[in-house]
């Protein structure tokens, strides 16, 4: 399963609202989320993309609680 599939509804309208507000880091994230199965496929920058573009606020305390969200323990 992609990423893009685990990430909440109310997480991936909040990406595709920020498209406008950051085009480039709204394609590395959309890129990161669609082309991947695992969180530790990611480059750092793809992480912060998604992050950032989705608005994922309890992920960006550390790496761990990213990987933690993807794994649906958050």
């Amino acid at each position: 399963m992609r990423l893009i599939n685990k990430l909440n509804p109310e997480n991936l309208e909040k990406l595709l609202n920020n498209k406008h507000e950051s085009p480039n880091n709204y394609e590395r994230a959309l890129k990161a989320l669609t082309e991947n199965q695992s969180p530790w496929n990611l480059k750092l920058g793809d992480v912060v993309s998604v992050i950032r573009m989705a608005e994922l606020d309890d992920c960006a305390a550390g790496i761990i609680n990213f990987t933690k969200y993807f794994e649906n323990e958050i």
